[in-house]
């Protein structure tokens, strides 16, 4: 398949980063004297960064002055030093962003994270330059659940959509790309519940845990 570019999550699909998040809402609520509710991850798992924030004042802090902005900084301050120094990229990532940039494909970032956490990974395990500008999460507009964020880095990207495939690993970001008519690739891991696998599988081109299985199925322009 031909394309002239790509935009691309960060988190669980070009790095491995789901295990830093496992505990730290546990260890946040444990630090401010809280306890986590049964089934929180799996709760949180379909949330994106600005509703986590939410959902945490409202069902933990509804009668302090904490803030929800205020939540999520405290998250990226917990997980910062394994950005910072030890999340790995998915098997075959940087071979394929590589391949990619040297074919013309022009690519972006899309992340629900904090863009200091994102451009260290990225920086660290040397793909930072493979792309042309990151777009995160503090921003309403660069929130998944919103058609508007994958328009606005195609826009920076400035590439046909029909050319333009969406990589991630959330359900709910896939939904929202195919509802603005984006082509994706979905990023999975084996741990999907077979429900949303078999809906990641139906709304997507490829469905990948290895990013090499896709190195002789894409191929950029000036290829």
């Amino acid at each position: 398949m031909k394309i002239s570019g790509a935009i691309f999550d960060v988190d669980d699909t070009l790095t491995i980063s789901e295990w830093v998040w496992k505990g730290i809402p546990e260890k946040f609520l444990k630090r401010h004297g809280k306890v986590a509710e049964p089934g929180l991850d799996e709760t949180l798992a379909l949330l994106n960064t600005a509703q986590i924030g939410e959902y945490f004042k409202e069902h933990y802090f509804q009668d302090s002055h904490r803030s929800a902005k205020s939540i999520i900084w405290e998250f990226g301050t917990m997980g910062a030093p394994y950005y910072f120094f030890k999340v790995p990229l998915k098997p075959g990532a940087k071979k394929l962003v590589k391949q990619l940039y040297k074919q013309g494909v022009k690519m972006t970032i899309l992340s629900a994270n904090e863009t200091t956490l994102i451009k260290a990974a990225l920086l660290r395990t040397g793909i930072h330059r493979y792309f042309d500008s990151i777009f995160c999460g503090k921003d309403a507009e660069n929130a998944k659940d919103n058609p508007r964020s994958f328009e606005k880095a195609l826009e920076r990207l400035g590439t046909p959509k029909e050319e333009t495939l969406v990589f991630d690993d959330s359900l709910y970001a896939i939904r929202t790309a195919r509802s603005a008519g984006f082509q994706c690739v979905a990023v999975v891991d084996g741990t999907e519940p077979p429900e949303v696998r078999a809906e990641l599988e139906e709304l997507s081109l490829f469905c990948v845990s290895d990013f090499t299985d896709l190195l002789d199925q894409l191929e950029g322009p000036a290829k």
